[in-house]
């Protein structure tokens, strides 16, 4: 069966009223990236993580993916390489604690041939 999903971000930046105003649309999964309370997936902490689990438990709405940026980066870069590579062990960590098993990442940047 489908599920209704939305983004998060894309209705609120307050995700207490972004889940809300989903759950009264219909909706019964979101997808997170941003718009939570002023974070994004990669800044939000273990509080975070308890206060977005009590929002869906609230609505009973469930997180149907995690939205990551890992990947928008070039993969020669070292240290963004290494940040992203950061990134994805923590999305893994949020998949755990939110009980979904899809993570959207995306293919790294493609080195341009001018860059030398």
């Amino acid at each position: 069966m489908i599920k209704v999903c939305f983004f998060a971000d894309e209705v609120s930046k307050d995700f207490d009223e972004a889940v809300r105003l989903g759950a009264e649309a219909g909706a019964e999964a979101v997808e997170i990236r941003g718009g939570l309370w002023g974070k994004s997936v990669t800044t939000i902490d273990e509080d975070d993580v308890k206060r977005m689990q009590d929002v869906l438990s609230k609505y009973e709405v469930q997180i149907a993916c995690i939205g990551s940026p890992v990947g928008k980066c070039h993969y020669d870069r070292e240290k963004e390489y290494e940040t992203h590579l950061r990134y994805f062990d923590r999305m893994v960590e949020l998949a755990h604690a939110f009980n979904t098993k899809v993570i959207r990442v995306f293919s790294f940047w493609k080195v341009s041939r001018d860059e030398g």
